[in-house]
């Protein structure tokens, strides 16, 4: 069948954020006493998609002061987008000449005061007016599927008409379980694996053009 829609992934994929939330991820950690590499946090957090809650009980950590702790990490986050340069390289270049052959839209863990927060910086709903958050998801995080099938519902396509482009594993395998014809992005934070069942790669956001052939 032929794509009709391509939806991508946001951070790591469309943005420059990973190194971002580390950095406020592993501060709000050491202001509660936790010492944690950024290569440990990749391998055992951010690559795993694990949530908040999970990583405070690794640590001991009172997981009644979740809360607390989400507020810090997310308050030194949110300063951060909305100073830090946040595109990749061709992002807003390759978004534009897809949006001339395809509809599109952003399938992201992201939560929408992060997406606000960035706005200061790009005016991501103005550009890619579908876009589906953490807030959306109901739970229901990458690797289920739940964001890319509701992104679906809102273009008006069928799952197997769209092509899924992210960083991650997780990203992979949502697209895969959506029916969806997943493509890996290689980035510096995408793990080794994670082209295993991607029915497409590419190391470049620049190639994409091509691979769905747009001239």
């Amino acid at each position: 069948m032929r794509h009709r829609a391509v939806l991508f992934d946001l951070d790591g994929t469309l943005v420059n954020t990973i190194g971002l939330w580390a950095e406020a991820y592993l501060a709000t950690l050491r202001e509660a006493g936790v010492e944690l590499s950024m290569e440990d946090f990749l391998k055992t957090t951010y690559t795993q998609n694990r949530h908040f809650e999970e990583v405070l009980k690794d640590f001991s950590l009172d997981v009644s002061r979740a809360d607390s702790f989400r507020s810090s990490r997310d308050g030194r986050y949110m300063e951060l987008l909305r100073t830090a340069p946040l595109w990749l390289e061709g992002a807003q270049e390759v978004l534009g000449l897809v949006q001339k052959t395809y509809m599109t839209g952003i399938v992201t863990g992201s939560h929408l005061h992060y997406i606000e927060a960035m706005e200061t910086q790009l005016p991501l709903r103005s550009i890619v007016p579908i876009i589906i958050t953490c807030d959306d998801m109901k739970g229901r995080t990458k690797p289920h599927p739940y964001g890319l099938l509701l992104a679906c519902e809102r273009l008006g396509v069928a799952p197997e008409e769209c092509v899924y482009i992210g960083d991650q594993e997780f990203d992979i395998a949502a697209a895969n379980s959506a029916g969806m014809t997943s493509c890996l992005l290689w980035t510096h934070y995408t793990p080794a694996t994670a082209d295993e069942y991607a029915d497409m790669t590419v190391t470049s956001l620049r190639e994409i053009p091509s691979l769905l052939g747009i001239s």
